[in-house]
């Protein structure tokens, strides 16, 4: 919807948290950090150890060099995981609500609170799945911290005078790109349970709404990717969007294009659920769904 990305079901909108207070309330609230019990915890080895010498007088040379090797193997296992860092920390309550006037929102520090308080989330395991709306559609809050900012942001859209390199409709793109890109590096500065970062195991998407703002046209929305989703997508990223047959220009209703943009879906989809077979619009009538995958995305 205009409103909303994440649903429960069809018109049953998660509505958003515009409150980064309320975000943090909504997961932190009644949270405990869990404790650090590697001191508590039993070894495999230990557990098995009568087992393994009763068995070892019978097996042959060559049975107790695989044994050998397979207890080895479990044995740098624990310790990797034994000398593992807890990564949960229990952010502070940012105390910002987010209720300056339509025209003044502090859009960078509500950004960024956001930013941060999803990889919490992330780190502490406490979601796997995070959606930002940036501002709605068609949204009319002037972005008072871009250059040459000068009335609504949907307003931006129709007017000409503002697309150009500098204008304030350009600045606005450039500038949203940089809040994306704080978000990336937070991931990227963040440690995984396995050692690798955040960002190497998430797949993140962006796009839009509409890919002309000027025609509110709704085919071809530009795509950015970014994340290795554990080595299933191109790293360090891609940019997708389908390539128009024939000519083209801002402010034109988009013709045909040469793809489709659900293939994208059908991908980040399948990484978690192979069997996968479609997504979106029914075939029969000719919309948006796809079964396709996107082989120029994929690892």
């Amino acid at each position: 919807t205009m409103h909303a990305l994440s649903h429960r079901g069809y018109l049953q909108p998660n509505e958003p948290i515009t409150s980064p207070s309320a975000a943090w309330q909504a997961l932190f609230g009644t949270f405990v950090q869990p404790k650090d019990d590697r001191e508590l915890r039993l070894s495999i080895l230990d557990s098995v150890k009568g087992e393994v010498d009763t068995l070892r007088p019978k097996l042959g040379a060559l049975d107790k060099m695989r044994l050998d090797a397979h207890l080895d193997s479990i044995a740098a296992l624990e310790t990797k995981l034994s000398t593992a860092v807890p990564v949960c920390e229990l952010p502070a309550d940012p105390m910002f609500e987010n209720s300056e006037a339509l025209n003044n929102e502090m859009l960078t520090h509500v950004n960024e609170l956001m930013s941060d308080l999803m990889v919490y989330a992330f780190t502490c395991d406490l979601t796997r799945v995070a959606s930002v709306l940036f501002i709605e559609g068609a949204a009319e809050p002037q972005l008072s911290e871009v250059q040459n900012a000068n009335g609504s942001w949907h307003q931006a859209s129709h007017s000409p005078n503002t697309w150009g390199v500098g204008g304030y409709f350009d600045n606005g793109q450039i500038y949203m790109m940089e809040r994306f890109n704080y978000f990336l590096n937070k991931l990227k500065n963040a440690t995984d349970l396995d050692g690798t970062s955040l960002l190497d195991n998430s797949m993140v998407m962006l796009s839009s709404d509409c890919s002309d703002g000027a025609t509110h046209a709704i085919t071809r929305q530009p795509i950015i990717l970014a994340g290795h989703g554990r080595g299933y997508l191109k790293y360090p990223g891609i940019h997708y969007q389908p390539m128009p047959l024939g000519n083209y220009n801002y402010g034109s209703w988009p013709g045909n294009s040469t793809g489709n943009t659900t293939d994208v879906l059908v991908s980040l989809l399948r990484a978690f659920d192979p069997n996968v077979s479609w997504v979106g619009e029914a075939a029969n009538l000719n919309g948006a769904g796809s079964g396709t995958a996107l082989e120029d995305i994929l690892a």
